[in-house]
């Protein structure tokens, strides 16, 4: 009799997409978001800044290796109607991305929506 015992490969993270967008006094965010095990994960973003407050409008992600707090990607800081649209990408992150939105005055006073 042959007993043969292997332990089953960990499966690739699920493949998928979603969108979605937050406001907060002061900044608007809306993201689609797209991810898999071969190519990565691909955030598309319209970040703006929608008060002329002297407060900057900030995008921030969290993913595997950035901790709890995550990292800042990007930000808006011309006031009432300045933007940015563009794009966030990384091959080696292939699950579990969460941006938040967030507002500060020069890095201080942050004031932020949950992560989304």
């Amino acid at each position: 009799m042959l007993t043969v015992s292997s332990t089953p490969a960990a499966a690739a993270p699920a493949a998928g997409c979603r969108d979605g967008s937050a406001t907060i006094s002061g900044a608007y965010l809306h993201f689609s978001m797209c991810w898999d095990a071969v190519s990565g994960t691909w955030v598309d973003y319209w970040l703006e800044d929608t008060a002329t407050d002297g407060r900057r409008a900030e995008l921030w992600l969290q993913h595997p290796g950035t901790g709890a707090s995550g990292e800042e990607i990007d930000e808006v800081t011309g006031g009432n109607g300045d933007l940015s649209i563009s794009f966030w990408y990384e091959v080696s992150v292939t699950s579990n991305v969460y941006p938040k939105l967030c507002t500060s005055d020069a890095n201080t006073d942050r004031r932020c929506s949950g992560w989304l």
